[in-house]
């Protein structure tokens, strides 16, 4: 610190290095460094003695607290905040309450890529495009199926994807809460999987953080993405390179859909009020959490 009204901040240089573990682009430490100095700048100064102690001290905690504050809001922007772990990614996700997935289904290297959308909410009920149909039930178990267009000569496909997929719908649904335990073991693997690894090379962005497991029992893996902010995750893949198994699931999360979204008597009659081949058949009575119209009926 020096005397003549400025302020080497050498102090402040040290905090702001040791935060980043020295990677700060040069770019973003001339910005901060700018900031810092218009910051001392403004605070008065009375000179050496005893009496300046204090408001030296004061200048001292402000531009160090302005410090990290600059610091922690670049970390916020770059991504660079801190790794979640597995254990958090569990917790965060069995939170939630309602979940909405699109599945792709692909159950051998040579079949056809079979999409399915799932909805999820409390008590275990759940909703799903599977096809030609939509398939209503609670607690792991299919009570109604409402066919909402003709047959296309694809059935024989979703069958098999729903057959796929069905353990994990049929396991997250006999839960109270969601939980990713259950939805890894209800995946078609062979054995133990291994306890989840970060896989640094898959993360592709950094606000990302990627979990691998291996099937012991098999060549099979499954990888989960979340945000590391809110630690969501947000695709699951499984993948089994001797058969061509795939299952890849795009998970969003937003509010409650309303009462009768689950119900398949609600569903028929909005049907009723839809020509047969009219868009968003497959949609009715789904709600856009942002405001967003989904089926005509909505514009």
């Amino acid at each position: 610190m020096r005397h003549d009204g400025q302020d080497t901040g050498g102090e402040v240089d040290t905090v702001v290095r040791d935060m980043l573990g020295g990677d700060m682009p040069p770019e973003v430490r001339e910005r901060l460094r700018a900031r810092l100095d218009g910051f001392r700048r403004q605070l008065p100064y009375r000179g050496p003695g005893r009496s300046s102690l204090p408001r030296l001290a004061l200048r001292t905690a402000g531009a160090l607290a302005l410090a990290v504050v600059l610091v922690a809001g670049w970390a916020r922007l770059t991504g660079e905040g801190p790794e979640p772990t597995w254990a958090e990614v569990a917790e965060r996700f069995a939170s939630v309450r309602f979940l909405s997935t699109t599945i792709y289904v692909r159950t051998s290297a040579s079949a056809d890529l079979v999409p399915l959308e799932l909805w999820l909410g409390e008590g275990g009920r759940f909703r799903m495009l599977a096809g030609h149909e939509v398939f209503f039930g609670q607690g792991g178990r299919v009570e109604a199926r409402v066919a909402f267009r003709a047959p296309s000569g694809n059935e024989a496909a979703v069958a098999e994807a729903r057959a796929m997929v069905g353990g994990v719908i049929e396991a997250l649904g006999r839960e109270e809460r969601f939980s990713l335990e259950t939805l890894v073991k209800a995946l078609p693997v062979q054995d133990i999987v291994s306890a989840p690894l970060p896989n640094q090379d898959a993360r592709i962005a950094s606000d990302l953080a990627v979990f691998d497991m291996a099937d012991e029992g098999s060549a099979a893996w499954l990888r989960i993405w979340a945000l590391r902010e809110s630690r969501l995750p947000v695709r699951m893949l499984y993948w089994d390179p001797v058969r061509g198994e795939r299952v890849d699931a795009v998970m969003t999360y937003a509010h409650e859909q309303p009462a009768d979204f689950f119900e398949p008597a609600a569903y028929e009659a909005a049907l009723e009020h839809l020509p047969a081949g009219a868009p968003g058949r497959a949609y009715a009575l789904l709600k856009d959490a942002g405001g967003r119209p989904v089926t005509p009926a909505d514009l």
